[in-house]
């Protein structure tokens, strides 16, 4: 965890660290950036979260946070797997997502933008894959977007969503994208926005 308010941390974890974090009585939480203008950066990273009342991989939560994640980390988490806004970054390659319950990434909030490169891979059980929205903070930061290429998405469940897109949002899939649902209800692609 980075410090909170307006002091920023730097982390930098280099290559193949590991993260587990397991609460067994409440909210298991991965790792948290909230200092504003704080900056996370890793390669080959695994994080591994399971709670029992709910959990989180990554938590981007301050204003202009950073996140390289380098190529070939891996978010595992019974619940959300990465939440990042403030109009905060994360950046990363050949990234894989597996999580049930909650949303695999949610990125909220003008400004906020994460690029997933080439070949990374989204894969939840019982909701959303992807949900965007740039519905608060200041919009002068402009749309929230999210990009990557050659990416896999995978939900399962009732009313699961490969991508939920809300308004002030931008979403490039580039090519050799997937997506795929199975569930009562699912949607490939939800979008209220513009």
């Amino acid at each position: 965890m980075t410090p909170a308010g307006n002091t920023p941390g730097n982390i930098n974890l280099g290559n193949d660290v590991t993260v587990n974090v397991n609460d067994a009585s409440g909210y298991a939480k991965g790792i948290i950036i909230q200092g504003k203008n704080s900056s996370l950066t890793a390669n080959r990273l695994t994080v591994d979260v399971v709670g029992q009342t709910s959990a989180i991989g990554i938590n981007l939560i301050g204003d202009y946070t950073h996140a390289d994640l380098g190529t070939g980390s891996t978010i595992k988490s019974n619940d959300d797997g990465i939440i990042i806004g403030h109009s905060s970054t994360l950046t990363a390659t050949q990234f894989t997502i597996e999580n049930s319950n909650g949303i695999g990434l949610t990125i909220n909030d003008y400004g906020t933008s994460v690029d997933l490169g080439s070949g990374s891979k989204i894969k939840t059980d019982g909701s959303t894959g992807v949900y965007i929205g740039g519905l608060n903070g200041n919009n002068a930061n402009g749309a929230a977007r999210f990009t990557a290429t050659d990416l896999t998405i995978d939900v399962q469940g009732y009313s699961a969503m490969g991508i939920n897109v809300q308004k002030n949002s931008v979403v490039d899939l580039g090519t050799n994208s997937t997506i795929k649902t199975n569930g009562d209800n699912a949607h490939g692609l939800w979008s209220f926005g513009r």
